[in-house]
């Protein structure tokens, strides 16, 4: 499947009330598996989702702001997270109603420099470290975190633009009392 066709698909969901699923409230995974049943891609190992780029969800906490950091990728090779930040379809989900807020497709480096410039140092940087050897506290907008909380975190480390960062990128506004990233983005 194309990811524009996806777009399309799941645009038409968005405008007739759809909802996703209340039992992905507490399992985020669940989320980005019942929007590929949904869209009717087969679950597998490719490296994109769609034949031309990648599918992302996020949801809204109460306040109406990005509920948590947005996940990128657990591979740690700068070519293939470029490839999947070329073209990718966001879609967002009000997490106490389930409705699909937001779905819009974003080239995130092409179409906004200061996450391109940012992408460039940190990224290299946390590569260059090891990413177990970074803490998310070490970088602004793209960071380096483990998956879970505590003794059941991931030993291996996903690559993420932090929760702020994300909003903005977004929403076009930085969240209220949030500090990560507002001197670079603001």
């Amino acid at each position: 499947m194309k990811i524009k066709e996806a777009y399309e698909k799941l645009r038409e969901l968005k405008d007739s009330s759809f909802l996703l699923d209340k039992s992905t409230k507490s399992n985020k995974g669940a989320n980005g598996t019942f929007l590929e049943e949904v869209l009717g891609l087969k679950p597998g190992n490719a490296r994109l989702d769609f034949e031309d780029g990648e599918l992302k969800h996020f949801s809204l906490n109460d306040k109406g702001q990005v509920k948590e950091d947005f996940r990128i990728c657990s591979v740690w090779d700068k070519d293939e997270i470029i490839k999947k930040l070329s073209n990718i379809l966001v879609v967002g989900r009000d997490n106490l109603t389930g409705e699909i807020i937001y779905c819009e497709l974003h080239k995130i480096l092409e179409e906004n420099p200061k996450f391109n410039e940012y992408f460039h140092k940190e990224v290299d940087w946390i590569i260059s470290k090891g990413p177990m050897n970074v803490s998310q506290k070490d970088t602004e907008i793209w960071v380096s975190k483990t998956q879970g909380k505590g003794r059941e975190a991931k030993k291996t480390r996903s690559l993420y633009i932090s929760r702020p960062a994300a909003h903005y990128l977004f929403f076009g506004v930085y969240p209220p009392r949030a500090r990560k990233a507002k001197a670079i983005l603001t």
